[in-house]
C-alpha cells in the first residue's frame, strides 16, 4: 500500500472500485494536515510501512487489519486510530473490498501537548494507538468534510474543527479510553480478525434492516456461539453494540447532510421509531437530533488529561 501526494478538490464517501491507492491532500496548515487515502483493498499483506508525522486516522469505508509493536486491532467506523512517526507497521485486507479514511498528520507536536497539557516520553504522540470511535468524534468528523466540501468558503471552519478533533483525539486517547489494539485472539479454525472481518462487512450492508445473531452467524460461516466470542475478542466490542454505532453514525451523516426529516433517518438507518434514534443519540451526544441538526454543540464533557 504504497503512498502518494495527490490533490483532489472535495472528499468523497463514494465507494467504487480503485485501483491504486494514493493519500489526496484536503487540508494543509503549519501545524497539522487533513488528507483522504484511498485504498483498492488488496487482500495481501502490505510491506512493512512507517507514517514520517503522528497521525489520527478515521475511517469512513471498509475495514482492515493494523499490525504493529502494540498488537493488532481491526479499524473500522467505529474504531479512532493512532499512528506513531517512524513505527513500522502492516495493514492486512481479509476481503477484495476498498477502504477510505481521514488522516489527518500532526507536524506540531510539542504545541498540540501544550495545548492538552500533557507530557509523554520523547518520540511520543499517544498513548493508546486505537480506541473506540468517540461520537463526539463522529459529528465532528461530519462537519469536518462538510466545510472541506465547500472549498475555500469552509477553509476557516475546516481548520477549527479539525484543530478540535485533534485536540479532543489526543486527550481521550490519553484518558482511560480502552486499548483496543492486542495481541491475537486465540482461534481453532478460522482467523478470528477474518471472521470479525466479515461481520464488519456483513453489518455494513444489512445495519438498516432488521439483524439476528442467528442471520449473521449463518452469512459468516460459524456458530452463534463462537461469534459472539470471536467477535468481542478481536474487537473489544459486541456485535450489537457495533450495530448501534454503525446506526447513530449513519444517522448523524444524514442529519448533517440531507433535509430529512427524523422520522425519516430514524428509519432509513433502521431504528424502529423517531423515539428509539431520539432516546439513543441523546443518551450518547447529550443532545437531541433536533439540536445537533440546528448546530447546537453535541460533546460530552470530558476530564482533563492526566500527566504522563
Amino acid at each position: 500500500m504504497q503512498r502518494a501526494d495527490r490533490a483532489v478538490s472535495t472528499p468523497t464517501d463514494k465507494a467504487c472500485d480503485w485501483v491504486h491507492a494514493h493519500m489526496a491532500s484536503l487540508l494543509s496548515t503549519s501545524a497539522f494536515k487533513v488528507a483522504e487515502f484511498r485504498c483498492p483493498g488488496s487482500p495481501e499483506l502490505t510491506e512493512v510501512e512507517a507514517a514520517p508525522f503522528p497521525e489520527i486516522v478515521l475511517p469512513r469505508l471498509g475495514s482492515y487489519l493494523r499490525s504493529d509493536a502494540a498488537g493488532d486491532v481491526l479499524l473500522n467506523k467505529t474504531t479512532l486510530a493512532f499512528f506513531e512517526a517512524n513505527r513500522p507497521y502492516t495493514i492486512r485486507h481479509f476481503q477484495p473490498t476498498p477502504d477510505l479514511t481521514t488522516v489527518i498528520s500532526i507536524t506540531d507536536t510539542a504545541s498540540l501537548h501544550d495545548a492538552v497539557g500533557v507530557r509523554l516520553p520523547s518520540g511520543r504522540a499517544f498513548s493508546r494507538s486505537a480506541i473506540r470511535m468517540p461520537f463526539e468524534i463522529v459529528l465532528d468528523h461530519r462537519r469536518l468534510l462538510r466545510e472541506l466540501s465547500r472549498g475555500a468558503d469552509g477553509r476557516l471552519a475546516a481548520e477549527e474543527i479539525a484543530a478540535g478533533i485533534i485536540i479532543r483525539s489526543v486527550a481521550l486517547n490519553l484518558e482511560d479510553a480502552q486499548e483496543l489494539a492486542r495481541p491475537r485472539p486465540r482461534e481453532t479454525g478460522k482467523d478470528a480478525f477474518a471472521t470479525a472481518d466479515a461481520v464488519i462487512h456483513f453489518l455494513d450492508k444489512k445495519f438498516c434492516e432488521r439483524v439476528t445473531l442467528e442471520g449473521v452467524a449463518r452469512a459468516v460461516g460459524v456458530s452463534p456461539f463462537h461469534l459472539c466470542r470471536v467477535f468481542q475478542a478481536a474487537t473489544g466490542n459486541t456485535i450489537h453494540q457495533h450495530l448501534l454505532s454503525m446506526r447513530l453514525e449513519a444517522a448523524t451523516s444524514q442529519l448533517i447532510d440531507t433535509k430529512k426529516s427524523i422520522t425519516e433517518i430514524a428509519h432509513d438507518v433502521g431504528f424502529s421509531s423517531h423515539s428509539h434514534l431520539t432516546a439513543l443519540f441523546t443518551k450518547t451526544f447529550g443532545k437531541p437530533p433536533s439540536k445537533v441538526r440546528a448546530g447546537a454543540p453535541a460533546r460530552p464533557a470530558w476530564r482533563q488529561p492526566r500527566q504522563h
